[in-house]
């Protein structure tokens, strides 16, 4: 039990650290041209975090899968449920050198709109 709640610690922690990591670029300002030890680097970090990122990643979706099931069973069925719990973890399972760069956002979660 301890190890599942210091994944979901560590998950959380990443999850939070992500607006630092991943800075939205203006679409205005033109892309110059290519650096090649650059893009070495970047790719290189995306790797390494993936490394960390991927497995806490898995375990904790895997977590969720169970949880959100069991959330659905004992409420009756009710897929919605299910769907709150799923949805917690929604988004990429990896990081990538976009993301890195700003281009592109590390989505982690479904943002919570009311019910539907």
């Amino acid at each position: 039990m301890k190890k599942i709640a210091w994944v979901l610690a560590v998950a959380a922690a990443v999850a939070c650290t992500t607006p630092v990591l991943a800075r939205e670029q203006d679409p205005k300002i033109e892309v110059g041209p290519p650096r090649p030890a650059q893009e070495l680097g970047v790719t290189i970090g995306a790797a390494a975090i993936n490394t960390v990122y991927f497995p806490l990643r898995l375990a904790l979706t895997l977590v969720t899968a169970e949880l959100g099931g069991l959330a659905g069973w004992m409420t009756g069925g009710e897929v919605q449920s299910a769907h709150a719990v799923w949805n917690a973890t929604d988004g990429e399972a990896y990081v990538t050198p976009a993301m890195l760069e700003g281009r592109q956002q590390l989505h982690f979660g479904t943002p919570q709109t009311g019910w539907h």
